[in-house]
């Protein structure tokens, strides 16, 4: 493999994608008038696009980054890991999609104060925001020692009289991008920078997909080179679903973990009650589900398939601590030229982008609806509140800027923060899955089995290592499994035992009982005053934006400024010239094949 490096033309379009980033937010910006449009669009999102957003949400550089390196170690195995949300996601649509959208919230942490009353509310308030904000300031950071390593920084830059290494620098700019078009266009610039988003991985990672297939079958034809690599596979277990390295407890507890933390996750709860009905509730689910099918195999794929070809991870990456979750960037700097280069880095920053940019809308929707309005400015008017939400969104844009920055000073950062997480996910999440079908408990059960989960977890990822140390090795694997079962047995005991103490004498029965009666009532388009399709526009920002890049791409293939002899950046091109025409034809008030885009359009 002939390993390209990064040049001025794959900056160029890098620079482009984040400036057009930026522009969409301060475009949405007229879009909003109130609290209620910053946050949640006036329920006015059409499903296609908050399902696209919920997926693309969910991923970020650590699928290109931790995906590619678990395949390139332990090979198909891995599919468990990343496919898990497929039937997660088929499984929420089902029992939770039509009751988040009947819940009538303006915020997921709303959801819990009608729930489990003001106290409960909070307790999780003041949980949530500092591990959120940590979870960004993390995620920032892995991103950019990722690219700052991958686009070849210098070692240091000088910023403002201001001596900066590359990390540093790149955690300002990207911290700045995303807060800048997150806080001036609410919830709409997120979904719409998430649709654009979503078409610039997709497209690119097919390329990269039908690029390795072509490269591996290049020698033997297609039949022959798999039976040859299946025959000489880079490991004695590289084929196999269930091995030492990736154990069956460990593939469970990852999917019990999942099958929790997604369907309660505050981006999947805020796309649910921002539709106009239930049933788009379901649809954008079952979307973001198939999704999840189907997209992580074409990630993990090119990295399967040219395994025995890449060169030697760790002397082509000294600098990274898993030289091996580079190789999807390796596959992408041999098969791609430059340009379309630049659009793979863009592709990994669209995806970790769209992760934080959710994460600062509904925390913003947090603070703004549950700390600011009721303790600060209890008689704010609406527009008063959005402007309180943007300027909240660009606090926590520079609180997770300084925390990136600090975590870029020590060393195992990415471990420790992600430990930190592990420990407090299903404390969390299992209150609000449990809350949405059992009417009859304490109403501090949710505060209780959150605490105790805190401590069980504790006490088995930290005080039961150094108990064992002299007996016996505790692999992370069987760590991680007891630590996300202990939490399960944990809540379930203490909610059990709740229900069966509390179920006849539970107390906040009125403000419960009239959650529980909102459950009951659906909300349909005609008294959610909708309509079938209920933001057209929305549409046209994204297939402009997208036929933007096709010019941009033309361009580099026109004036030759790169080397591209089989007409690659061309061929991009026109993939994103035909998606951006489909799009446009689909919302085409003359000629969209949907009479009710056009009735719509007529205003009949």
């Amino acid at each position: 493999m002939l390993i390209k490096s990064v040049n001025i033309v794959d900056y160029i379009v890098v620079t482009i994608y984040m400036l057009s980033m930026m522009a969409i937010g301060f475009f949405l910006s007229r879009s909003n008038k109130n609290d209620a449009d910053y946050f949640k669009c006036g329920n006015k999102i059409p499903w296609v696009m908050a399902g696209v957003s919920l997926f693309i949400g969910q991923v970020s550089a650590y699928m290109f980054v931790a995906a590619s390196g678990q395949a390139y170690t332990n090979g198909i195995s891995c599919i468990f890991l990343y496919g898990a949300g497929g039937p997660v996601l088929l499984l929420a649509a089902v029992f939770f999609a039509h009751k988040w959208r009947r819940t009538r919230i303006n915020s997921p942490i709303e959801y819990i104060g009608q729930r489990y009353g003001a106290a409960t509310q909070k307790f999780y308030t003041l949980v949530q925001i500092p591990i959120f904000i940590l979870f960004m300031g993390n995620c920032l950071y892995i991103l950019c020692i990722f690219l700052s390593s991958a686009v070849g920084l210098k070692e240091s830059y000088s910023l403002l009289g201001l001596e900066l290494g590359s990390i540093e620098l790149c955690i300002i700019i990207t911290g700045i991008v995303i807060t800048l078009y997150t806080s001036s266009g609410g919830l709409w610039a997120v979904l719409i920078t998430d649709a654009v988003q979503f078409i610039i991985v997709m497209l690119v990672s097919i390329l990269i997909l039908v690029l390795s297939i072509k490269m591996f079958a290049a020698d033997n034809g297609m039949i022959q080179s798999v039976n040859d690599y299946i025959a000489n596979p880079p490991s004695p277990d590289y084929f196999k679903l269930i091995k030492p390295a990736q154990p069956i407890y460990f593939t469970i507890a990852w999917f019990v973990l999942t099958l929790i933390v997604y369907p309660t996750e505050y981006g999947t709860i805020q796309r649910c009650f921002s539709v106009p009905d239930e049933k788009d509730a379901r649809k954008l689910i079952l979307l973001a589900a198939v999704t999840f099918f189907i997209v992580p195999l074409i990630w993990i794929a090119p990295v399967i398939v040219l395994r025995k070809q890449m060169p030697d991870m760790a002397q082509l990456w000294p600098q990274l601590n898993n030289p091996a979750e580079a190789s999807y960037v390796t596959i992408s700097l041999s098969l791609l030229p430059n340009g379309v280069i630049g659009l793979t880095l863009s592709a990994i920053l669209a995806a970790s982008m769209s992760s934080m940019s959710g994460v600062y809308n509904f925390l913003s929707a947090i603070i703004t609806e549950n700390v600011y309005k009721p303790l600060l400015s209890p008689n704010s008017t609406p527009k008063h509140a959005m402007q309180a939400g943007k300027v909240i969104t660009l606090l926590l844009g520079v609180f997770s800027i300084i925390i990136a920055i600090i975590l870029s000073k020590g060393s195992g950062a990415f471990e420790t923060t992600f430990s930190i997480a592990s420990y407090v996910q299903i404390a969390v999440a299992f209150p609000l899955v449990v809350g949405i079908f059992i009417r009859s408990v304490y109403r501090c059960t949710a505060i209780i089995s959150s605490a105790a989960c805190f401590v069980t977890t504790f006490l088995v990822g930290f005080c039961l290592p150094k108990l064992l140390i002299n007996w016996l090795t505790i692999s992370p694997h069987f760590l991680f499994s007891l630590k996300v079962f202990a939490a399960v047995l944990v809540s379930v005991i203490i909610y059990m035992v709740s229900w069966l103490l509390f179920r006849a004498k539970g107390r906040h029965n009125d403000s419960v009982d009239e959650f529980f009666a909102k459950l009951e009532r659906p909300v349909s388009k005609d008294n959610a005053g909708a309509v079938f399709i209920p933001n057209l526009k929305m549409y046209n920002y994204v297939a402009w934006t997208v036929l933007f890049y096709a010019v941009v791409l033309f361009l580099i293939h026109i004036t030759h400024i790169t080397d591209d002899a089989d007409g690659i950046n061309l061929l991009m091109g026109v993939m994103f010239l035909a998606v951006g025409i489909v799009i446009k034809w689909l919302v085409s008030p003359k000629f969209s094949p949907f009479a009710i885009v056009r009735l719509q359009q007529s205003g009949k």
